[in-house]
């Protein structure tokens, strides 16, 4: 076993590319990096998510294996994002999840469970505040809420500081002035369900920013302006809900400042001086979902001239600046006080000249095009900048419209850097989608399905920056259904490095590595490790699991690299059967010649089923095609292709497999009778011409009684089950048998969009 030199910290989060996750995994890579400690990023999904969903990859849930890499050995604390990893299940089962990990030392974050140490939000004063704000600034009435599942914990306690701010106010509250939610953007049903219910609503509290979209969404439906008709507030101040078209108020519950404080935590975790857990607090934000704001921060003019309250303004002007202060040396602060300074002393000393407040001009644009635009919101910079220069309006010589000339040029400088970052956002992501597909083409580029073509899968990883990454393999794929077990090995085989950007392969005798040591093995560097855990799957089958360094790039693409790794996986152990397959068919084929056997004189029968092969059936079934089509008869022509035969063969060995084909060749025997012939033409692939009077509908309804009757009575503890493609030949055209296996198999294809994946009889 490899030595560690420092602690390792796993992170376990829904997913890696949601805005939420990148900012709280900001903060916690941000915080590691002034610690003595590496870092691994575990991106689990969700527990539980209905996957059948439109639009979702019904494969997710294999991230969820990923947990089960994690031994008291290998990984020596945790942070859990557990109401994130565990939003759409219920609270036991979140908790059953949580204690799959109770050997090793965790802390859960934005979260609060009993019994389990978190650091999370204070949810409550904001949503005083912001409903406070409703209620007596802009006098509200009646305000509703969109909250989440109560097994939520966040969710749960903002709709009690939701309620106790009502009636503390003396506000009114009516049961259809709740819904409940889901707590992602997908919660539209809910949302229309409050608007319609409460058409005097005056306002509305969204348990997040992801529900407040949804929010939008449906009031758009309905023709219903935010800010206006109904004012509206959410709870996370995601960079997205700032920059929506009409800004969306919000609680502020930086996610960048928790990730830092729970890494402080789980440090001081470690070295036993923690006991208790801890809440942050948070503060409103009011933007134009609750209508024209012009009081967001203090505007007076003695006080936007007062060096003493400059660290005030620029707290509120760039507070997503503050999260990263700390890392940034205070840099932009510094540049600010600065830039305000100079303005104020010019403007105390004498009046301020039409030159000089050009020059002053040309100060706020070079201050603008660093990256001071990144850390404030539209609105707040140009509402601070338009009463700043009011402010100064006594210090100027200049007439009026002159000033109006000076300002415009003023707010245009601020248009023209939100401008250039948009424009900087657009190049970067044409360049990543053309990084995106040289890097399908590299990963992909091999032959043989050897151990040197996993060089590929890690040769192309510098377009996101990644210097460092591990692929480890399983000696055999895992089949893994949904609601399994996952059988983690104890050992995996380390095919491929990536270490300070040199490329290896290593050899056989040294790939095997311990469960235990797969974060920090021989082969990594001493250097303090950021990483990002990914697995390696292609629909049912797991191969193994990816380490890689983390970068900015991975945020937006780590979904999109493990797909790749997982096709790249699938297309290497495909090769790799082939190879063997074609190896035993030279050795079969030598023996053959041999023993002077001749292809010619095979048998025109299945050895495994009795029926047609396909020589067999091409002999016979073209020739029956010809003689009914010329007598004006219409034939029906089928590709059937057994369901799931890789799965059963893995599960309960090759013979069942074989059982499970005799069974479909006693089924096609009884539905076809003597109308008409059958076959096995391939592995799991049958062909059958009819000739009889049933429809294709009638057919496939017969085809289900019958493997219904087969899977009760077979004994079996797996169900066989088949998709059909058809093709009708109309009598008198003249296509052939070829033809109309192609139209059959085109028709197959459609019917295996939605074949039965329901393989074990205990889990109908």
């Amino acid at each position: 076993m490899h030595e560690k030199n420092r602690p390792t910290i796993g992170v376990i989060v829904s997913g890696i590319t949601d805005h939420y996750t990148e900012q709280l995994c900001t903060g916690i890579v941000n915080a590691v990096k002034h610690e003595d400690a590496n870092l691994v990023i575990i991106p689990v999904k969700y527990i539980d998510r209905d996957l059948s969903l439109p639009g979702l990859d019904r494969y997710e849930y294999q991230n969820k294996i990923l947990s089960s890499f994690l031994t008291p050995k290998n990984m020596d604390a945790i942070i859990i994002a557990a109401d994130c990893v565990g939003c759409l299940t219920k609270k036991e089962n979140l908790i059953r999840f949580l204690e799959s990990l109770k050997d090793i030392p965790m802390v859960l974050v934005a979260s609060r469970i009993e019994g389990y140490l978190s650091v999370g939000f204070d949810n409550v004063p904001g949503i005083i505040e912001g409903i406070t704000y409703l209620a007596e600034k802009l006098d509200c009435k009646r305000i509703c809420m969109v909250g989440g599942p109560d097994d939520n914990s966040d969710a749960y306690e903002r709709k009690r500081a939701y309620l106790d701010t009502l009636g503390k106010l003396g506000l009114p509250f009516e049961e259809r002035m709740y819904v409940e939610g889901d707590l992602t953007r997908s919660c539209n049903a809910a949302c229309g369900k409050l608007i319609d219910e409460n058409p005097d609503a005056d306002a509305v509290f969204c348990v997040n920013d992801d529900t407040a979209y949804a929010f939008y969404q449906e009031m758009e439906a309905r023709n219903l302006v935010p800010g206006e008709d109904i004012l509206v507030f959410g709870f996370d101040n995601s960079e997205a809900g700032a920059r929506a078209k009409i800004p969306l108020s919000s609680v502020d519950a930086d996610p960048i400042l928790l990730g830092k404080q729970a890494v402080r935590y789980v440090m001081k975790l470690l070295d036993g001086e923690v006991s208790e857990s801890i809440l942050i607090p948070t503060r409103f934000l009011a933007r134009e979902s609750i209508g024209k704001i012009d009081d967001t921060v203090s505007y007076e003019k003695d006080k936007l001239l007062d060096k003493s309250l400059l660290d005030n303004f620029f707290d509120e002007v760039f507070y997503r600046y503050l999260s990263i202060e700390d890392e940034d040396d205070g840099r932009l602060r510094k540049k600010y006080k600065l830039l305000m300074s100079t303005i104020i002393d010019y403007s105390s000393d004498h009046v301020l000249t039409g030159i000089e407040l050009k020059a002053i001009g040309v100060e706020i644009d070079r201050f603008l095009k660093g990256d001071a635009i990144y850390y404030t919101d539209t609105n707040r910079i140009v509402n601070y900048a338009e009463k700043l220069f009011w402010a100064l309006d006594e210090h100027m010589e200049v007439s009026g419209r002159d000033q109006e000339i000076i300002l415009a040029r003023i707010l245009k400088t601020i248009i023209h850097a939100l401008d250039g970052r948009i424009a900087d956002t657009f190049d970067k992501q044409s360049s990543m989608l053309n990084d995106m597909k040289t890097h399908i083409k590299l990963i992909q580029d091999f032959k043989y399905g050897n151990d040197q073509s996993y060089v590929n899968m890690v040769s192309a990883l510098y377009w996101m920056d990644i210097n460092n990454a591990f692929v480890y393999i399983f000696d055999k794929p895992v089949t893994h259904l949904n609601g399994e077990p996952f059988p983690t090995p104890k050992y995996m085989r380390l095919k491929a490095t990536v270490v300070d950007g040199s490329v290896s392969s290593i050899p056989r005798g040294k790939q095997k590595v311990s469960i235990d040591d797969i974060f920090d093995n021989s082969f990594m560097h001493e250097w303090q490790k950021i990483s990002v855990l990914l697995p390696i799957f292609f629909d049912e089958d797991v191969y193994g699991i990816a380490l890689c360094e983390m970068t900015d790039k991975v945020y937006k693409n780590g979904d999109f690299l493990a797909n790749q790794f997982g096709s790249a996986a699938r297309l290497i152990d495909t090769l790799k059967t082939n190879s063997e397959i074609m190896q035993q068919l030279e050795e079969s084929l030598a023996v053959m010649r041999t023993h002077n056997l001749e292809l010619d004189k095979m048998s025109k029968n299945d050895a495994l089923t009795g029926i047609y092969n396909r020589r067999g059936f091409e002999m016979t079934a073209e020739s029956l095609l010809a003689g009914r089509s010329s007598n004006g008869l219409d034939t029906i022509v089928s590709f059937v292709d057994m369901n799931n035969l890789k799965i059963v063969n893995d599960r309960f060995g090759h013979e069942e497999g074989d059982c499970a084909l005799r069974g479909i060749a006693e089924i096609l025997g009884k539905v076809i009778a003597d109308d008409g012939i059958i076959a096995r033409v391939g592995g799991d692939e049958f062909n059958f011409v009819y000739t009889g009077e049933c429809s294709e509908s009638e057919l496939l309804t017969r085809f289900k009684q019958e493997f219904d009757s087969f899977n009760e009575s077979s004994g079996k503890p797996y169900r066989v089950t088949a998709s059909i493609g058809f093709a009708r030949i109309k009598g008198g055209e003249s296509a052939g048998l070829k033809a109309a296996l192609e139209i059959a198999d085109r028709d197959l294809y459609k019917a295996k969009q939605n074949k039965d994946n329901v393989i074990l009889k205990d889990m109908d």
